[in-house]
């Protein structure tokens, strides 16, 4: 099941040569294209989020072989990455979430954080 994972629906003018908007990159969970979910996104994945474990997304990318082309004829080498984005999911834990708790404490030691409870990406991977 999807927990609370939002993702960017990544548009894009400048790789096209036909001014076409062409979405280069794919978000795909167990082979469903994320972005083709009817509903949103955000409705979907709120549907199924959970206060649970953490858990490991793994991230394949790799270029479309007429991507490729476009921007570097002669180019057959297929280009890929691959990544994994480990989420935690931080509890309300007497009222307050740990997450807040732990900016507090950083706070109070001095270190300067720039984010707020409000500002801090937590859970969902934006």
């Amino acid at each position: 099941k999807l927990k609370d994972i939002y993702f960017p629906y990544i548009q894009c003018d400048e790789v096209s040569n036909t001014g076409k908007t062409i979405m280069p990159i794919e978000f795909k969970v167990n082979g469903v294209d994320l972005a083709e979910i009817e509903g949103g996104e955000v409705a979907i994945t709120n549907l199924h989020s959970c206060n649970g474990p953490e858990f490991v997304v793994q991230l394949h990318f790799h270029f479309k072989k007429d991507i490729l082309a476009m921007n570097s004829p002669g180019l057959r080498a297929c280009q890929e990455a691959n990544a994994r984005v480990k989420c935690v999911y931080f509890p309300i834990v007497e009222g307050k979430e740990s997450i807040e708790r732990v900016l507090d404490k950083l706070e109070a030691e001095g270190c300067g954080i720039t984010e707020n409870f409000e500002t801090f990406s937590r859970v969902s991977i934006r």
